[in-house]
């Protein structure tokens, strides 16, 4: 449900009505290690820009080499693409051989939201599949994988780039997300408050500020031509850890040295507080990052896990701020440590699909994703439990 007041999307969450705003993102507020190396931010930056310009493999050489044309292997659905309509382009993989009816509604929703989808799938799908999402996608296609997203993102790219250099706005995202679970069209109402820039759902500061790659929406012909920029430097590789250091960490840099402002809609560091003023929010986050304990002493924890200690007292401001430098020291992925809150709090639509299956971070509660998704949830807990099956054991 959701109404639009003066261009705000505002968003029902259980009997209060949440007002969603994009923020821009550029450093951390609290920073007092940068104030203090005044050069710090531009060395990250030779850093990253280094890192995607680091020496390839012989087998990322051979690859970058032959171009897209030798890694597509077969286009299944083949409609032109209209001028200056917004495009979506979706990057998946399923090791079933197959579409799931929870990416099917996806695509729908998408559409939906007036996006052309583009569909790039690193893994063969039945005619049965492409008889399901043909109506929501005007160009679907099989390639060799390469390059993770980024590579799938870049080969639609170089193929489209006349019509999505024409288009207002151009969707990055993937299958690495389980849902919608809340009402989409909110949120992208929501993002499309903000004319130009790029607007991620949510953004982290690990290793230096950036955007969350799942979901990137581009707004304004600065901005989509920074992209087109972005993809013609970029050199690929088979290598996971090379690709988040050239994509979703260097794509953020390279952005804002291009001058396009990033927003963020779910912030990092309004998250960050919710947990650090909030006793149980913060017992909850101590339970998968038990490190955050380490030489408390005992009238600290105390004031932390006392449940006869009120929640606004002094003593609990004491503990908060020993917490918060604490977590100066660990970058949280927010859809991982913060994702129930995400959730029931903030209305989010989405649950990685990582948390799900393999649980990296340890979070405590990850198991407990189906306690979130309400009967009126856009995509059923039946619809993602298949998914779910197909993804980890690809039948």
């Amino acid at each position: 449900m959701k109404t639009v007041l003066g261009g705000n999307s505002r968003i029902h969450i259980g009997d209060h009505m949440t007002l969603l705003v994009p923020k821009r993102i550029t450093t951390r507020k609290v920073t007092p290690f940068v104030r203090r190396e005044r050069g710090l931010a531009k060395r990250l930056e030779r850093y990253i820009r280094h890192k995607i310009r680091s020496q390839p493999t012989s087998r990322d050489n051979e690859e970058n080499a032959a171009g897209w044309e030798s890694r597509v292997t077969n286009f299944f659905i083949r409609k032109p693409l209209q001028i200056g309509k917004a495009v979506a382009i979706y990057a998946h993989f399923n090791p079933a051989a197959t579409v799931s009816r929870m990416v099917v509604e996806q695509l729908r929703a998408l559409n939906d939201q007036g996006f052309e989808v583009i569909f790039v799938t690193m893994s063969p799908v039945s005619q049965e599949s492409v008889r399901n999402i043909e109506g929501f996608v005007s160009i679907g296609f099989e390639r060799r994988s390469f390059g993770r997203d980024l590579g799938a993102w870049k080969d639609a790219w170089t193929q489209c780039q006349t019509e999505l250099l024409a288009a207002p706005e151009i969707l990055l995202t993937n299958d690495s997300i389980l849902g919608p679970v809340r009402p989409f069209p909110p949120i992208l109402a929501a993002l499309r408050t903000v004319d130009h820039g790029v607007l991620g759902l949510t953004d982290s500061p690990d290793h230096v500020p950036h955007l969350q790659s799942y979901f990137l929406l581009f707004r304004g012909r600065n901005a989509i031509l920074s992209l087109d920029a972005f993809f013609e430097q970029l050199r690929c590789s088979f290598s996971k850890k090379v690709m988040i250091e050239r994509g979703e960490l260097a794509l953020s840099t390279f952005l804002v040295g291009k001058r396009v402002p990033l927003y963020t809609l779910f912030s990092y560091d309004e998250l960050e507080a919710d947990y650090l003023n909030n006793r149980d929010r913060l017992r909850e986050l101590l339970a998968s990052s038990p490190h955050l304990l380490k030489d408390l002493s005992q009238n600290e924890e105390k004031l932390l896990f006392a449940d006869d200690v009120t929640g606004g007292g002094a003593g609990f401001s004491w503990i908060r701020m020993r917490m918060k430098a604490r977590f100066w020291g660990t970058a949280f992925n927010p859809t991982h440590y913060f994702w129930r809150h995400l959730v029931l709090g903030h209305g989010f639509p989405f649950i990685k699909t990582e948390l799900v299956t393999s649980n990296p971070s340890y979070v405590f509660d990850a198991a407990d994703w189906r306690d979130v998704i309400c009967d009126g949830s856009p995509v059923s807990i039946q619809d993602i439990e298949d998914h779910i099956n197909l993804v980890v054991s690809g039948s």
